[in-house]
């Protein structure tokens, strides 16, 4: 029998206080990565893949999100997400699945988002998949986990149980899923490079469903140094 996959043995608690930890602190930057491409975008309907327990989702605005689809392996993750959101004024669904085997209808959302998600699973197999679910002129909005000289690729915590997650976490290369995103019929419209002061990071991309010219980049090592403060979203013009 094969081992289960290693995020169903974390428990929500162990989640959210190593996302929340001192150590770590992603727990607010992918909250306000989500709210800015909410603003951004303003979907009808969003997708979001390795939801967890909804964190970011207090910035869901019902008058402009009308449904909300939420995916996650864990189920106690999606309990949590219940128990906090027991009655939203939006129509939510969680559905409890690997994101990369679920079947997603074709034209169905205007924004999918994933964040730092797509280094726990074969996102060669999700991308186009995602591609295909989005409406016309629908966006793709990716956090990506940068690699660090000075941190592992999980941050040891308080929380033990997430260093489980070693034997899975693998990063993704952006000069391999860019073009395979624009081989879906998608373009770069926006990448964004998310810096700590201890020398970990993150990157934001969104792809806009059709061909549109791409956005110029700026390396990483550019972007650090440019700027070095804490949390600091950069915009790559």
């Amino acid at each position: 029998m094969a081992d289960p996959n290693p995020w169903l043995t974390i428990p929500a608690a162990d989640y959210l206080g190593h996302m929340g930890s001192p150590v770590v602190d992603q727990l607010s930057v992918l909250s306000t990565i989500l709210e800015v491409a909410l603003d951004q975008h303003r979907p009808r309907s969003l997708l979001v893949i390795g939801c967890a327990t909804g964190n970011g989702f207090e910035h869901i605005d019902p008058a402009v999100t009308r449904k909300v689809t939420a995916v996650d392996l864990n189920p106690e993750y999606l309990d949590h997400l219940r128990r906090r959101f027991p009655d939203p004024a939006f129509e939510l669904t969680l559905r409890c699945q690997d994101a990369a085997g679920c079947e997603y209808a074709d034209a169905a959302f205007d924004l999918v988002h994933a964040g730092l998600v797509l280094e726990y699973l074969d996102w060669r197999v999700l991308l186009p998949r995602l591609a295909r679910t989005l409406r016309p002129g629908g966006v793709l909005s990716l956090v990506l986990q940068l690699p660090s000289p000075t941190v592992p690729a999980v941050t040891p915590s308080p929380f033990p149980s997430l260093c489980r997650l070693e034997t899975l976490f693998r990063f993704v290369d952006p000069g391999k899923l860019i073009p395979l995103a624009r081989a879906q019929g998608h373009a770069l419209g926006d990448s964004r490079a998310c810096l700590r002061a201890r020398g970990s990071g993150s990157s934001r991309s969104s792809f806009r469903e059709g061909r549109r010219p791409l956005a110029r980049q700026v390396s990483e090592a550019q972007a650090q140094a440019a700027d070095t403060a804490p949390e600091v979203e950069l915009l790559l013009p």
